[in-house]
């Protein structure tokens, strides 16, 4: 009987027998997976931007908020900058979306998330880059007193982390590939 879910949403949260043996058969990567990323995050040189910044993340592949929980709690805050990676913008490197509300760019060089924070915040500003501590450092420059990283759990700033939990938990528990999780459950906190 043929699904009308999509192939990941099974995957993670109600995979089929097929589907049981390639997370099987990919459990070995996961482990290499974790393994690099353990050692990454214990030799990187931590950052100090010697301002707030909150980095808002989750612990699965996937949507699970993050964009929604931004544009609730950015507002309460005065001279706020966002940075994001710009996911599926047609520029690359950094970019300035907006600057207190003044958007500077095209929707496609932003990147739909980046571009609906600059829309909606008008008190913010919007930076986007792969490099996340280049994006922190032009949010220092344009004024920036508070940061929101969007996703930046991986990167070794020093950061207060919101952590969003899907409504549903996926049923495959594994590290990427094998599974959904992204990040290395040792290395969450427990919760404040």
């Amino acid at each position: 009987m043929k699904s009308d879910k999509p192939f990941l949403e099974r995957y993670f949260y109600d995979p089929t027998l097929l589907q049981k043996g390639l997370i099987f058969a990919l459990y070995p990567f996961s482990l290499i997976y974790q393994f690099i990323a353990t050692i990454k995050r214990k030799i990187a040189k931590k950052h100090d931007f010697k301002i707030p910044i909150i980095s808002i993340g989750n612990l699965i592949a996937g949507g699970s908020g993050k964009t929604p929980f931004i544009l609730e709690i950015a507002p309460r805050y005065q001279e706020v900058a966002v940075v994001s990676r710009g996911y599926q913008r047609d520029s690359k490197g950094l970019v300035v979306v907006s600057v207190k509300g003044n958007i500077l760019v095209p929707q496609k060089t932003a990147g739909d998330e980046a571009y609906l924070l600059a829309l909606n915040l008008k008190q913010a500003s919007v930076i986007v880059s792969e490099k996340r501590e280049l994006g922190v450092l032009k949010a220092l420059e344009l004024g920036a007193k508070i940061v929101f990283l969007d996703d930046g759990f991986r990167f070794n700033f020093n950061q207060f982390n919101a952590l969003l939990k899907p409504k549903v938990p996926p049923t495959t528990l594994f590290v990427c590939l094998a599974g959904c999780i992204e990040k290395v459950l040792k290395a969450i906190k427990k919760p404040i």
